[in-house]
């Protein structure tokens, strides 16, 4: 049998999953419709603001921090997450703190020394950047 669904009955259940992250969060609205993936696939069009994605990111390592440093992702069985790659080296996301991430560089030889440790404030990463944390939170839980 199939089912055919109206655009207007679209726009309703983009309306509610939307208003479902308002309400509860991107963790919880995805968690409900099965995966981060699948929610951004829901909505669409419809980009979730990067301040809902640092939100989320926050209340993680509010909820998960040792000590109150902040989450290594190592620590949770994660794997460090690429930032980006130029001619000096490679850096990547280590870890998650209250105002930012923690961030490694590795250059020389086959990337074997450390070339940089700073943090950057969530405010400076890319959405693609915030999607690819919450997704691996997301897996984590």
């Amino acid at each position: 049998m199939k089912y055919i669904i109206t655009e207007e009955q679209l726009n309703n259940a983009t309306k509610s999953i939307i208003d479902l992250i308002d309400r509860e969060g991107i963790i919880t609205a995805s968690k409900f419709v099965s995966g981060y993936n699948n929610l951004k696939e829901l909505l669409g069009d419809y980009e979730i603001p990067k301040q809902f994605k640092i939100d989320a990111i926050k209340e993680f390592v509010d909820n998960n921090a040792l000590f109150g440093d902040g989450v290594h992702l190592g620590d949770i069985d994660e794997w460090p997450i690429p930032y980006r790659e130029d001619s000096g080296g490679y850096y990547q996301i280590e870890s998650l703190n209250s105002s930012g991430v923690g961030i490694m560089g590795w250059g020389g030889y086959k990337n074997q020394t450390e070339i940089a440790d700073y943090d950057l404030p969530y405010e400076e990463l890319t959405s693609k950047t915030l999607d690819d944390i919450i997704e691996m939170l997301i897996n984590h839980l």
